[in-house]
């Protein structure tokens, strides 16, 4: 048997890194405001490259024509442009893609990030998810500091969680869809992996769109099988918290790679090397729209 937190502390060491350097916080200037409003993953399918995060992150900014941005440091920020799509009903599918702009690309490049590739994701059943754990990376606003001239920094969590246990049928019902939605644990005090400190965890406001992964399963945990860092699967995309139920939401990857074959058919081949779920086809096709900014 492992010891957890050793096992743990090599799970974080080789997970955050691949996924830090592709997650970005996403920020709004409103009213002379700077504000985190999400974290997005990068995302390569094929020879194009993409923003990947909840379709509330820009879709009620940019009916405003307020615009997003990725910051670099406190004092410089790149606007996102390139092609939008997202999904009409925010509640029941709450998908986000952006076909990046090719100078957000070298942009971005240029930052320091790179881009997932579509091999590392898998579909699940979000009604009998993978067993093991799961790890989220994004920004929630509550850990960004903000310099005097009101410029923000973005500081980006870890958090490691399991599946939750409980009846989704508790869930609202007009938001949460078990067949494409998953559902993860939320607790408020948490062991820190490095120190094994007990910590409050911040509210996860900015968190929204961040990638969730299946870290590993319970083979590894219990030594059965050599963890690497090649086994990880972007599984799903946090999009709201159900902080009375303990319960965080996410939309699963197979609703998002229906999204973005619907809005863009040209990527078809790349993404038919990834099973299609019927079910989720059709709903998404109902609801999915594209807007070039």
């Amino acid at each position: 048997m492992r010891d957890p937190a050793t096992f743990l502390r090599r799970v974080h060491d080789g997970l955050r890194p691949l996924v830090t350097r592709a997650t970005v916080p996403i920020v709004a200037e409103q009213g002379g405001i700077t504000k985190s409003v999400g974290s997005g993953l990068l995302l390569a399918i094929a020879d194009e490259a993409f923003l990947v995060t909840a379709g509330h992150v820009f879709d009620v900014y940019l009916s405003q024509g307020i615009r997003l941005f990725v910051p670099k440091t406190t004092t410089s920020a790149m606007a996102l442009g390139g092609e939008f799509a997202a999904s009409k009903d925010l509640d029941r599918i709450d998908a986000g893609v952006v076909r990046l702009a090719p100078e957000n690309v070298a942009g971005l490049k240029t930052f320091g990030y790179s881009f997932v590739r579509t091999d590392r994701a898998r579909e699940i059943d979000p009604l009998d998810p993978p067993r093991g754990g799961y790890a989220l990376v994004g920004f929630p606003a509550a850990l960004a500091l903000e310099s005097a001239d009101g410029a923000l920094a973005p500081e980006e969590l870890y958090y490691g969680c399991t599946p939750w246990k409980g009846n989704t049928n508790e869930l609202p019902s007009l938001s949460f869809n078990p067949e494409t939605h998953l559902a993860l644990k939320l607790e408020r005090d948490v062991r820190e992996t490095l120190t094994g400190r007990i910590v409050t965890l911040p509210k996860l406001h900015g968190m929204s769109g961040c990638s969730v992964w299946h870290a590993y399963a319970p083979p590894h945990a219990e030594g059965q099988v050599e963890w690497s860092d090649a086994m990880p699967r972007l599984v799903a995309f946090q999009t709201a918290v159900f902080p009375g139920l303990g319960v965080i939401k996410a939309v699963t990857w197979a609703v998002v790679r229906q999204l973005i074959l619907q809005s863009w058919p040209d990527l078809r081949p790349a993404l038919d090397l990834v099973p299609a779920n019927s079910v989720i086809v059709g709903e998404v096709l109902q609801t999915g729209f594209v807007r070039r900014h």
